[in-house]
């Protein structure tokens, strides 16, 4: 499968040194799915000489892979158990984007922003994993004295569009000076997303099933995305003297709800906060020469059950215990 793409740009001066409009498009040309234009503009208003106001939309397009679209071609899931096999009658996935901000800098010690943003998905693209779908053997039939989802008679699966998804939030961020060698800067993100199935029909080797009959409605309202729904980190910067920079951070996030999409399709939740701490040291030891070395998550705080850590049906993902960086930096 062949695709193509092309993405022009500019920027206008509205009002002098005032308003900018920066308008873009990108085109892609795809050989099953032809042509798409996925157009993008941007608007900044610097109203003051400390207040900026900014916003815009833009929009996405993604086609499917040749695998999710063939037929013909199989993707082996599961270590053998599942075969997934394409969909013609596959959707490339859409998506448009807001955003809304305002930004302050006084000029001398403090400098803000707030930005609001909400992301707007059409017709993802999903597959059928750890339904009652993959109950279907995948080659007809199971040899006898198998039963289907095993090695020896995988299940059948495919890929499907559900009807969209929607990330939404806002960030805020600070940054102020309280010395002229001691900075505190901190930002917080409030983001929520939520899945929308809709109300699909699988085709199968069988017959169409309803989605009902899946056991993938269980999706409906989840996470798009393992994102912690408020997030807050804080870090504290000083400098005793002109060639030493220390500072010290704080990182909280709430709980984490995520799927796995490909992989069964698995919802996990974990209510578990996570309030880590990092510092960290730096020195210039010459103009040339920088040394460094900081320590994160100074505590060893994980969300994970270390009893099960190792267990691939609990995680998927890695999570970052305590771990030191030594850095050295040199410049001519």
């Amino acid at each position: 499968m062949s695709e193509h793409a092309g993405f022009i740009e500019d920027e206008w001066q509205i009002l002098d040194e005032k308003l900018f409009l920066t308008l873009g498009s990108r085109l892609t040309h795809n050989e099953f799915f032809g042509n798409h234009l996925s157009p993008r503009a941007y608007l900044v208003y610097n109203a003051t000489d400390t207040l900026s106001l900014k916003g815009g939309v833009a929009t996405g397009y993604k086609t499917p892979d040749v695998n999710q679209i063939s037929p013909e071609v199989g993707t082996i899931q599961g270590g053998w158990r599942i075969v997934d096999f394409g969909n013609k009658d596959l959707k490339p996935e859409k998506s448009t984007t807001y955003e809304v901000g305002a930004y302050y800098d006084n000029q001398a010690d403090f400098r803000g922003s707030v930005t609001l943003f909400r992301n707007e998905f059409k017709d993802k693209i999903l597959d059928t994993d750890g339904s009652n779908v993959n109950k279907i053997p995948a080659f007809g039939t199971c040899p006898a004295g198998t039963r289907v989802r095993t090695v020896d008679c995988p299940g059948w699966g495919t890929y499907f569009n559900i009807e969209g998804a929607t990330v939404w939030g806002v960030e805020l961020s600070g940054d102020y000076d309280i010395l002229s060698n001691l900075n505190l800067s901190s930002n917080y993100t409030y983001n929520k997303s939520k899945i929308k199935t809709g109300n699909p029909t699988i085709n199968t080797p069988r017959g169409p099933m309803k989605f009902s009959e899946t056991n993938l409605a269980r999706l409906d309202a989840k996470s798009l995305t393992a994102t912690p729904e408020h997030a807050l980190h804080a870090t504290l910067t000083y400098k005793p003297i002109k060639s030493v920079k220390t500072f010290f951070g704080a990182n909280y996030e709430s709980k984490l709800t995520s799927v796995n999409f490909g992989a069964g399709n698995r919802v996990r939740e974990n209510t578990k906060d996570l309030l880590t701490f990092d510092t960290g040291v730096s020195w210039d030891a010459n103009k040339h020469l920088t040394l460094s070395l900081n320590a994160y998550n100074i505590f060893d705080k994980v969300r994970y059950d270390e009893a099960l850590a190792d267990d691939g049906n609990y995680y998927w993902y890695p999570q970052e215990g305590r771990r030191f960086w030594f850095k050295v930096a040199a410049k001519w």
